[in-house]
Parts: structure tokens; sequence; C-alpha cells
């Protein structure tokens, strides 16, 4: 499978996508995961968020993201940021490559999105580098972590997460084709 989407990139003049990402950022990593679960081969361009004032605010990066937010990957002529969509686009755009993003049945579907949901907008930008930054001195970064992502993951548990576990060893066994 690897070696078809080379071809295809190869034959119809796609160049090797690019992916600007930070090793720490979790938005980055889930990208990243995809990518290799898809065994889509990419250019990685390391941008260095923990500098002062952080590359990912370099004017060169802004031509990129004018959010300036990571990750952002350049593929098939467009810029696509935001994990979760370029998640979706990845398997929409090669689904036949490398192994599933997301489960076939549209009901298994849902319930992977909206974990993936509470999980991207509920706990994850609360311990931001973005918001943590911006916290009073008095207050403990690690505390206020640590709080929202408890309160996030209690949620996440309530909301259905048994849905999923059952499937977890079947849906990591490459055999099984995500009926």
């Amino acid at each position: 499978m690897i070696f078809y989407h080379v071809l295809v990139c190869f034959e119809s003049g796609m160049s090797k996508p690019i992916l600007y990402s930070c090793y720490r950022s979790s938005a980055s990593y889930r990208v990243r995961i995809a990518l290799a679960l898809k065994g889509i081969d990419y250019e990685y361009r390391p941008i260095n968020m923990f500098a002062e004032p952080g590359e990912q605010f370099s004017e060169e990066f802004r031509k990129v993201n004018p959010k300036c937010e990571l990750p952002a990957l350049q593929i098939d002529g467009l810029t696509l940021t935001q994990s979760l969509p370029i998640i979706e686009y990845l398997e929409e755009t090669r689904g036949q490559v490398g192994r599933p993003l997301l489960p076939k049945d549209p009901a298994k579907r849902a319930v992977v999105r909206k974990l993936s949901e509470m999980i991207n907008s509920g706990i994850q930008p609360m311990q931001n580098l973005s918001v943590m930054r911006y916290l009073p001195p008095d207050v403990s970064r690690d505390q206020w972590a640590q709080h929202w992502i408890n309160r996030g993951f209690q949620a996440v548990i309530m909301a259905g997460c048994g849905l999923i576990v059952p499937e977890f060893g079947t849906y990591m066994d490459p055999s099984n084709q995500m009926n």
C-alpha cells in the first residue's frame, strides 16, 4: 500500500506532503499518528513553539498559517490546519492506503468523532501553551492543567468511552477491516 501511494504521488506530479509540527504539540502528534497509520511519507518541518516568542509567530510561518498554530499540513496543493480536519481529509482522500482511521459503521464513527471532539475542544485547549502563558503567576500551571484534564476525561468516560474499549483490541489488529 505504501508503494501504491508513492507511485500515485509520482505519477500525478504530487509532491511529498509537508507537515509543520512541534514534537510537544498534542495536536501535531495526532496528525503524525494518522500519517504513520496511513503509511504516508512526508517532510517534517519542525517549529519550536517554546522559543521566545515562538517560531510559529515568524513571518515565514504566518504565510503557511496566519493563525500561527500547529499543525499545518501541505498536501495536494492545499494547506490544511486543525488536527481533526487534517485526519478526516487523510481518511477521505487516502481511505484505501494504510490502516483505516475511522470505523466503517456510521454509529461507531459518530462515537469516535464525539470522543475526539471532547478531547480536542474540551481538554487539550485548557492546557495549551497559548493558554498557559496567560495564567496569572499565582496560579500553578500544573494544577490548572490537571484540573481541566481530569474534568475532561471524567466527561469522556461518562459519555460512553466504554463503547470504544471493546473495539480497541480489534481496531489495532491490522487484519481487521473496521466493519
